[in-house]
């Protein structure tokens, strides 16, 4: 699973709507969403750069972030 997959998987399995980015980080990581390939944790800052780049599937506002279809 991409790591965009693995943000879109956390938002909808925590009821989807908003966010805060470091609960969704803490989700992939508890669950193993997504695994980087030097085995650590993801890291808020690199969920908020995938962010920038896939701003057709996610909304950002104030540390919270949310699928765009929601």
């Amino acid at each position: 699973m991409t790591l965009h997959e693995a943000m879109a998987k956390a938002v909808n399995d925590m009821g989807g709507g908003k966010q805060r980015i470091q609960d969704v980080a803490d989700y992939i990581n508890r669950h193993h969403l997504y695994e980087r390939g030097d085995k650590k944790p993801v890291p808020v800052n690199q969920i908020s750069a995938r962010l920038n780049k896939y701003q057709h599937m996610f909304c950002r506002a104030d540390g919270n972030i949310w699928l765009i279809n929601d």
